[in-house]
Parts: structure tokens; sequence; C-alpha cells
């Protein structure tokens, strides 16, 4: 996310003042409290974070952020659309936001209600359509998929999905292969 990020800002004539993570990750929230004019740091469960909230109704104001990076959590949101509309609603015209979710299906899967067995609580498991749901959120997505980065760098996730369903997720259909890419959806208000 952070070799995206990079690419993203030394590319657009983007401003870095304001900044808002969610459940923010300790490599990134420190490059972030560096560079960032003023860095927000928050969770609706973590406990380190500057403002606890819900991503369905954000404390801030309207177009108050620069870059919003909401990492891997949109599968845990059951109104995900309201989420969207609240993630637009605080970034700045021209800003952009970060909304990676982990792709494990074919096509979006909704569950009929949380299942603790995926990460504490996975409402649905993202397909490769996911990120289509964005677009009526967002003027423009750009999708970076993790083998545009060097080899070295690459966040592959390594499991084998060809034994899905399992009891654990009795929703989830297989896939082929053991050899799975990120992929880091930018969206721009």
């Amino acid at each position: 996310m952070w070799m995206v990020l990079e690419d993203i800002l030394a590319n657009r004539n983007l401003g870095t003042e304001a900044v808002l993570h969610f459940s923010p990750e300790p490599f990134l929230e420190s490059r972030l409290r560096a560079s960032a004019k003023t860095y927000v740091g928050s969770d609706l469960i973590m406990r380190r974070v500057d403002v606890r909230s819900d991503l369905l109704a954000l404390p801030f104001a309207d177009a108050a952020f620069d870059i919003v990076i909401a990492s891997y959590i949109l599968q845990y949101v059951s109104d995900d659309a309201r989420a969207l509309r609240e993630l637009r609603r605080v970034l700045k015209p021209g800003g952009i936001a970060l909304l990676p979710v982990t792709i494990v299906a074919s096509s979006t899967i909704e569950y009929p209600e949380p299942n603790l067995n995926e990460s504490g609580g996975h409402v649905r498991a993202p397909g490769v359509d996911y990120y289509d749901r964005y677009r009526s959120h967002f003027s423009a997505i750009e999708l970076h998929p993790s083998q545009d980065y060097p080899e070295s760098s690459q966040p592959w996730v390594y499991e084998d999905r060809t034994r899905w369903p399992t009891p654990q997720m009795p929703l989830r259909r297989p896939m082929p292969g053991i050899r799975h890419p990120e992929v880091i959806p930018v969206c721009t208000r």
C-alpha cells in the first residue's frame, strides 16, 4: 500500500496535509504521521487511535481530508454503501481513498450474519466484482494489483482455496490456485 501511495503522490498534485487512517497499521501510521500535516488514526474498536469512530457515522466535517485509508475493513461493515458515502463525504474534492479488501471469491458473497470464524466477523467474502461498488461513490477508480510492483515486495496471499467451502467458511466457493494477488483500489472524489 505504501508503494501505491508513493506512486500516486509522485504523479499527482495532491496534498497530504490531512490524512484519515482507519485501523492504522503501525508501519503505515509511522510514515503517514511523519509526512502529513494532520494525521488522524481512527477505529471503532482499537484502543490506541486518535479518534474512535464508526464508518457508518463519521464525526468529521465534510471535505476534511486529502487522503483516506481504510485497509481491509469493509468486509466487516454490514452497510458498506453507507460507509462508502461517509468516506466520500469526508474526502476533499480531488482527494483519494485507498480502500482495499481481500478478494476471496470470483463474485462477492454476502453472508446472512457475521462469520466469527473469519477474522472475527466478516459479513461478506469480497469477489473480483467488489470494487464495482465504489463506482457509484467516486469519480474514478484505479486498481493497482500487486504484480505491478517488484517481486520482492509482492503481498501475495498463499492460500489453498480449492478446498473451500469448509465448516468454518461454509459460503465460500472454491477458487483455483494457491497464490493470489492483492489489489489496492485508489478512489478519487
